[in-house]
């Protein structure tokens, strides 16, 4: 593997391993256990040994994002400076940088307006999108620069797009649901039929 595929499986990894940790800090609430940003405390680069585990998921979760903030400008370099004749490997792993940046701002305007459900729902989004660009680079450097695909049939092509579309919507409902606290309205399951558990 070459230096960029090395460093883009790992900043690929990383970001996964955040969305699980973002997963983690939703379902705990631990979204608010911070009350700054980007540091927990004022003052303060570890949280006191008397924090909460609400308080170390959250620093876990912002941590590990500076981390992927590193590892994005380092696979950005590195394209500029092994593949700035590839377009497909170059553009992807610059707009990283951006996508990365946006996601920063995504996250302290969650935690400024309490996890709302639209922010909440927008911050899981743009993680899913960073994701998906960073192993879109990764895969596209395993290939030749030119990859021949006259006769070829784009069948698999739709239906692998329409399933990663439904997926990332389905993500993002599911995101929105349980940002709203609607996870239990209906508490049969998979069917609907239940009385409302609100009156």
């Amino acid at each position: 593997m070459t230096r960029f595929q090395k460093l883009a499986a790992a900043t690929v990894a990383t970001t996964f391993l955040l969305v699980v940790i973002g997963v983690i800090v939703r379902s705990t609430s631990s979204g608010v256990a911070c009350p700054n940003w980007p540091g927990c405390f004022p003052g303060q680069f570890l949280p006191g040994l008397d924090a909460s585990i609400n308080v170390w998921i959250e620093w876990t979760h912002r941590t590990v994002a500076v981390l992927i903030g590193i590892l994005v400008l380092g696979v950005a370099a590195i394209a500029l400076v092994d593949h700035r004749d590839r377009p497909s490997i170059l553009w992807p792993s610059l707009a990283s940088v951006g996508i990365a940046l946006f996601q920063a701002w995504l996250g302290r305007e969650t935690v400024r307006l309490g996890n709302s459900g639209p922010s909440v729902t927008a911050h899981l989004a743009t993680a899913l999108i960073l994701l998906a660009v960073l192993i879109f680079a990764l895969v596209r450097s395993f290939y030749p620069a030119r990859i021949g695909g006259a006769g070829s049939s784009q069948r698999f092509t739709l239906v692998a797009a329409l399933g990663a579309a439904t997926t990332y919507a389905l993500l993002l409902f599911g995101s929105n649901v349980t940002a709203r606290d609607a996870a239990l309205i209906f508490p049969d399951w998979p069917l609907m039929g239940a009385r409302s558990s609100r009156p």
